[in-house]
């Protein structure tokens, strides 16, 4: 079982995002959810097959197995050919050829 579903059976009262928390995604995706911890709102997002979160909008994302911060260098990762991609955006995933 990825970490990803083992995050979704963790908690299972799920709320979907507002448009505010849908704003703060690093990319787009379907897989997200909140949840509802200790009066906090948290944010998770399927990344591949792991889960990464937020506490709150304007908070940093982290892998939920480690708490290591996301950046752009697990973004690159990601991308098969990165070495023929000019000008990524790795948040929109645009990029030149």
């Amino acid at each position: 079982m990825s970490q990803w579903e083992l995050v979704r059976q963790q908690y299972p009262t799920k709320h979907d995002l507002t448009e505010q928390e849908t704003h703060h995604l690093l990319y787009t995706t379907e897989e997200s959810f909140v949840a509802n911890i200790r009066g906090d709102q948290i944010l998770f997002v399927r990344f591949g097959k792991e889960a990464i979160y937020s506490r709150e909008v304007g908070h940093m994302w982290k892998f939920e197995e480690d708490r290591e911060i996301v950046n752009e260098a697990h973004f690159k990762a990601t991308f098969v050919d990165y070495r023929l991609v000019n000008n990524l955006d790795y948040i929109t995933g645009i990029a030149e050829f």
